[in-house]
């Protein structure tokens, strides 16, 4: 009769195998020993999202312009306090007017620091495609690159930069009643608008949280069967993962697996485990997994739980040897075609 520790450490070099197996073509695997195994990268990047910040929505049927030709300072301002950083992206809310070309048109605007005439941070020009119909309100894109370090609770500005052609091209819409408590609208010379803000939304980026998961197929297995076991990892940082088996019943834990897994590693893995014969008691298992940051602080974490269950099998289990049995049974009653 295999005691506790043989039987773990049965399962752990099962598992260490499959762990090459698995991995073999998509990383480089080198299992060290039962406590310590390490498996390099395969690396599939992971898009960063973008997360709204300063948001001004409101519903306005008002918006301006600066004229034809464009007076004054031949921009419109619209200051913000991001409570974030970095600045990523900003939508406008944009009126078209009738003459908008309909093979579209590329409007530009500039990020400022603290005032309307304040140090240019960045600049961003998009596409408006063409053709519109005259008083659409348009959102429109301009995507920030590179990305500006700002200072949160500072204030910034976004300079919309007027067309030549004046208001009949495009105008920004705009709402009274103060609906941005964050910043004010500034005309095209500069003056603040008190009472108003224009229609925008600020946008940052940040990368998706860690995720790390692990199941089994089923909760009950016995000897001859194959477990399942289904890891996905997914890592916007540089984590390591580890994963350790336990054995409660015989107050057992084993570290198998400590991977170091790069930024913008996303994986699936299902690693089948053939059963054994593992002793005449049965018991439970633990599959535990955890994702550390450099610091080794656990950032995200789960857990799988199955049994190991000694024969005879309860009514209604079969073996793998039971199911190909009748599954060559049923082939033989099928008639091929030649």
């Amino acid at each position: 009769m295999k005691s506790g520790k043989a039987k773990t450490k049965a399962l752990i070099l099962v598992i260490c195998a499959v762990l090459l197996l698995a991995f073999s073509g998509t990383a480089s695997a080198e299992i060290i020993d039962e406590e310590n195994a390490t498996i390099l990268e395969k690396v599939t990047t992971i898009d960063e999202e973008f997360q709204p910040d300063q948001v001004n929505d409101v519903e306005t049927g008002k918006s301006r312009g600066c004229g034809t030709p464009p007076g004054g300072l031949g921009s419109l301002f619209q200051s913000f306090t991001p409570s974030v950083s970095p600045l990523a992206k900003v939508d406008l809310r944009l009126r078209a007017g009738g003459g908008l070309p309909d093979e579209g048109y590329n409007t530009t605007i500039k990020i400022r620091s603290d005032t309307f005439d304040g140090a240019v941070l960045g600049t961003a020009t998009t596409f408006i495609p063409g053709p519109q119909v005259a008083g659409t309100q348009v959102w429109v894109n301009f995507e920030i690159s590179p990305l500006i370090e700002g200072t949160p609770r500072e204030t910034y500005v976004i300079e919309w930069i007027s067309p030549e052609e004046g208001g009949k091209v495009l105008t920004w819409m705009t709402a009274e009643g103060d609906p941005y408590p964050g910043g004010t609208a500034f005309g095209c010379t500069g003056i603040a608008i008190p009472d108003e803000d224009f229609i925008f939304i600020t946008y940052t980026k940040v990368a998706p949280l860690p995720e790390v998961s692990i199941e089994t197929d089923k909760p009950k297995y016995w000897e001859g069967e194959t477990m399942n076991v289904t890891i996905n990892i997914s890592s916007p940082a540089n984590h390591t993962f580890e994963w350790y088996i336990g054995i409660p019943q015989f107050d057992i834990w084993t570290r198998v697996a400590s991977v170091p897994i790069p930024a913008g590693f996303d994986g699936s893995y299902t690693i089948p485990i053939s059963v054994g014969d593992w002793g005449t008691t049965s018991f439970g298992i633990v599959h535990y997994v955890h994702l550390l940051d450099p610091e080794d602080n656990v950032v995200v974490t789960d857990v799988a739980c199955c049994d190991y269950q000694t024969h005879p099998l309860p009514m209604g289990e079969k073996t793998a040897v039971d199911v190909a049995e009748e599954i060559t049974k049923m082939l033989e009653r099928v008639e091929w075609s030649g």
